[in-house]
Formats: C-alpha cells, structure tokens, sequence
C-alpha cells in the first residue's frame, strides 16, 4: 500500500488512516501463511484471497482503492457479520463520521437481525476504502442473495424510499420490468460520503446464460444502447466463448442511483475463465483508454507498485474483473480489480 499511495500522491494522513482500515477491516482473514489458494471466506478473488486492489480509469487524480472483509476464516457468516459490524463502527470512529443510522437500517434490510443467516451464505457484508489526495471514502457491500429476485427488487425500492429518493424509484421501477428477465440481484453497495451521508447506492445483479441482446437491452433501457457494442467487444477479447451465448454469471451489472437521483451503469466482466493472459487484458485496456479519451498511465503505474508490471506473457492471475462504467452525462470510465502478489 505504501508504494501505491506513494505513486498516486496520497496525503501522509489519508495514507495512515487508509493503513489503518486496512488492518481494522481485514486484519484476522489476512492472519494465515501465503498460500496459493485460500478457503473460508467468501472469494472475493478467484483463488480465495480475502483483498483486491482496484484501480479506476476516468481521467481525474488516481485513488488507492481496496477490497476485503472482515472475520476469522473457518468461522461462521453469522459470526464474522457481527464482527464485521463492529469493525465498521471502529472505522466510523476513526474517520469520525457522525451517527449513520440510514447505513444501519440498510444493513439490516439486506441482512435482517430479526432472521438467521441463509445457510449458503459465506459472507454477509464487505468493505471497499479509497483514498484519494487528502480524503478517505468508505463503501460498504451487502450480499442480497436471499429469497426471490421479486423480493430482492421490492427491497432496494425500499432503499430508495427511504432515502428519499422517489424520482429515482419511479425509474428504477420502470427499468426492471424491462430487463429483469435473466438478472439476478445479488447485492448492495453503499457509499458513505466524507459527511456521513449516504452517497451513490447500487444494486449488483448477475446475468444468467445469455446472448448478446440481454446486454443490449439494459443499456438500451437507460438510453445508451451505443454501449453495449463497447461492453461486448471487450468481453470478446478478454474472455472469448465458443458461441454468442455467455455463461451464467459472464456479466455483473450494477445499476447506479446518484445523490442527485440520476442514474448510471456499470458491467463487470470476470475474467476468471479467460483462458488468455494478464499482457492481453492491459492490451485491451489500453485499446479502452483511447476510445474513452483517458489516459491509462495511471492504470500501468498502479500495476507496477503492486510489483504487477510488466506482467507474465504466458500466465492470466493478476486481473480479476475488467468494468465499464457509464456516467449519467455519458462520461465512461474503466475499473480494473487486481489480485494482489503473494509473497
């Protein structure tokens, strides 16, 4: 962390304080011997690695971004829930935001404290920090994997609401009549903003086995239906597929509701079965950068401090996931999520 905060200018003080929710959040999961695979948690890597680096392409100052969970690894999900609980509450203290009761009451609508955990769970709940010049931003990921997709869609209307934001519920209730045939809710993320207010929300849903027009139509029924051209191109080349059908769980779209209430789109494609390697993903990335008008410097810089550049011609086992993301005023931007080197 100390190289990528070095490299993207990182305040000494947004630096400590994102050490230190490092260690708050992910000191127990991370508290075992370097091994190839890890068991126990929740997978946000492939191989089970309990961090992810992320690295965001939009041509504003580069953020030292992370991703990990908290809780002992063989422990249960409904335990390490109420240790993740806890830990949040330390990490609101550090950054001293004032009380947080929207974040509370949305962490247990997504994980209610009046039922128990599902049984198939392995995690309820994941921490994403991101430090950026002097600030420190805070997200917090919830699974949503329970009970029907109709009940999963009722629940982040109820979100919505009570935030207050009605506009965006009326069109979030007209999307999902349109695309929510093969999606699968799956879950939350919440941002916090440096206030303690409640930032951008949004809703993670997984495709099942799909062709080419179920991408079309989520873009299409925000608008940009010119993007999903872009999103397929680059699933073509990172991940190919013997036909134009794509396995279940090929795309993650996350739908995007803004303070303002507006809305936008984002589809991450793992890249777990990619059978091509890390060189052809930055190849791709590159190829992204210059169609979006960014700049991917930034990008190659952050891979070098996690010791990930120039990486290995001949092996895939540093990039995870590749996203496009689409801003309400049509600005795109490019989110990569890294296994770290293990050591």
């Amino acid at each position: 962390m100390a190289a990528l905060c070095a490299t993207f200018r990182v305040s000494e003080r947004a630096a400590g304080e994102a050490r230190q929710l490092l260690r708050i959040f992910s000191a127990d999961a991370l508290h075992r011997p370097a091994n190839e695979f890890y068991r126990g948690l929740s997978s946000i890597n492939a191989k089970g690695f309990p961090l992810q680096w992320s690295f965001c392409i939009d041509g504003r100052p580069s953020s030292v971004r992370f991703l990990c969970e908290a809780g002992r690894i063989g422990s249960s999900a409904a335990r390490r829930h109420r240790v993740s609980l806890h830990r949040l509450r330390r990490a609101a203290d550090l950054l001293s935001l004032p009380p947080l009761g929207w974040l509370w009451d949305a962490i247990d609508l997504a994980v209610p404290s009046t039922q128990p955990v599902p049984e198939h769970w392995r995690s309820t709940l994941w921490f994403g920090v991101g430090a950026r010049a002097d600030s420190v931003a805070l997200k917090v990921y919830l699974n949503f994997e329970r009970d029907r997709a109709y009940d999963r869609w009722w629940r982040f209307g109820h979100l919505l609401k009570s935030l207050g934001r009605h506009s965006a519920l009326a069109e979030v209730c007209r999307i999902s009549a349109e695309v929510s045939r093969d999606s699968w809710p799956v879950g939350l993320c919440l941002d916090v903003r440096p206030d303690g207010s409640a930032g951008k929300v949004k809703l993670y849903l997984y495709s099942d086995e799909v062709g080419p027009d179920w991408l079309r139509r989520w873009y299409r029924s925000l608008g940009r239906q010119e993007w999903a051209g872009r999103v397929l191109s680059t699933a073509w080349a990172c991940a190919p597929v013997e036909s134009h059908r794509f396995p279940e769980r090929s795309f993650y779209i996350s739908l995007e509701v803004h303070e303002d209430e507006s809305l936008s789109l984002k589809t991450d494609i793992p890249l777990s079965r990619s059978a091509k390697g890390d060189w052809v993903v930055v190849d791709v990335v590159r190829a992204l950068a210059r169609d979006l008008g960014v700049s991917e410097v930034a990008y190659l810089e952050g891979l070098h401090a996690i010791g990930a550049f120039p990486p290995d011609a001949r092996s895939r086992g540093v990039h995870e996931l590749i996203g496009i993301g689409i801003e309400p005023d049509g600005t795109g931007h490019i989110n990569l999520y890294c296994h770290p080197r293990i050591q």
